[in-house]
Parts: structure tokens; sequence; C-alpha cells
């Protein structure tokens, strides 16, 4: 699946499985199928997201709500993060018709190891039997809430540039077939990262 990784700034959207947060900040990533298992391995219509927030009331908790978007049957039967020891884990939160736990089967992403680095799950989270449907399927969510140990920017950074990644099983599609999903950055986005540090470097030495 070819999705641009999508970045919005500022307070976007209600979250429903929390609707009282205040966001300070957030941030969404397209959740991107890297697997060709089935028939619906590049299509539109199997769509994931993931929207990383920084609580006003609660600036060392950072909240990723993760969102099946997709438009045909599917069900995100666990979700992975691979990251440095910047964030420990604090809560889960299961949206409605969805039943998570703490700690996915298999522990490591399914095919994480084609990816370049290795995917490395620190966490992991997975639904109760039976998976197909107490997943998250289409318009449902899960929220899993972090401390933070450190600066949010330089969490966002790490996630632009690939170095935090957030992976995803997904199953129960129409063909039968499952797929693997990550927030994998664009080239384009890459070379704008890296375009920016070249321009800060040479600012820096015209001083």
């Amino acid at each position: 699946m070819k999705h641009k990784l999508i970045t919005y700034l500022g307070a976007m959207m209600a979250i429903s499985v929390l609707p009282s947060i205040v966001l300070a900040f957030s941030y969404t990533y397209q959740i991107d199928v890297f697997t060709n298992n089935g028939t619906y391995a590049e299509s539109d219509q199997l769509s994931l997201s993931v929207l990383a927030s920084n609580r006003g009331t609660s600036p060392d908790i950072i909240d990723f709500t993760i969102t099946n978007q997709s438009t045909i049957s599917s069900s995100i039967a666990a979700i992975y993060f691979d990251f440095d020891d910047a964030l420990s884990f604090n809560e889960l939160t299961s949206g409605a018709g969805v039943a998570y736990r703490v700690g996915a089967k298999p522990p490591e992403l399914p095919s994480g190891h084609t990816l370049e680095p290795i995917f490395d799950s620190e966490y992991s989270f997975g639904s109760n039997s039976p998976k197909s449907s107490r997943g998250i399927n289409p318009g449902e969510q899960v929220l899993i809430s972090f401390d933070l140990y450190g600066s949010a920017t330089d969490l966002i950074d790490n996630m632009n540039a690939g170095l935090f990644r957030i992976g995803a099983h997904i199953i129960a599609l129409p063909d039968g077939s499952s797929e693997t999903a990550a927030t994998i950055p664009e080239p384009t986005t890459i070379a704008i990262l890296g375009l920016g540090a070249l321009l800060i470097r040479k600012k820096r030495n015209n001083n």
C-alpha cells in the first residue's frame, strides 16, 4: 500500500475513547502495509492510522490512538512498538467493540525481520479471542498511553525519521489473507528532513 506519511500539527480531532482529553499537539501517521500476502495488500480500501498526541494537562504522557479506517472487512489483531528507552507503558484503553490486552502473540511483529533495520518490538498489544471480532475493526480504535522520559519534539522527530516505529498485524481480510503494516517514512519525507538539517547547518556556518 503506497500512502504518504500524513502529519498534522495542532488539535485535529476528538479522541472517542477519551473525549475529555485536551491536546497540546497531535500528529497523524499512516500505517503502511509492507507485506504482499493477498489481494488487498496494496488496496486503498485498507487504511490504518495512528494519532500521536501530548496531553495539555499531562505533558509527560504520550497517547497513541490506532484507528482502522478501512472500508473492507479487516481486524487489527496486534500492535507493536519499536523504540528506545524514551517511553514506559502507562495505560491501555480499548474503544467500543474492541478487547485488547498487554502482550501480543506472537510477541514480535510478523515479517518485521524483513524491514531495514529489523523491527524489534519493545512493547506489544493484542486482541482477545476471537481476534477477528475483538480486534480493531473498521471504525474502531485503541488508545495506548506511555510515560515520556525526554522531549516530545525528539520523539516526533524520531518517528518522522523512522527511528521510532509502530507496527500492526491485520487479519480477517475478505480473501482470508493477513498483512503486516508499519509507520514507514516516505523517501520524500526523509529527503525533506535531511534538507532541513542541511539548511540549519549552512545557516550556523554563515553566522
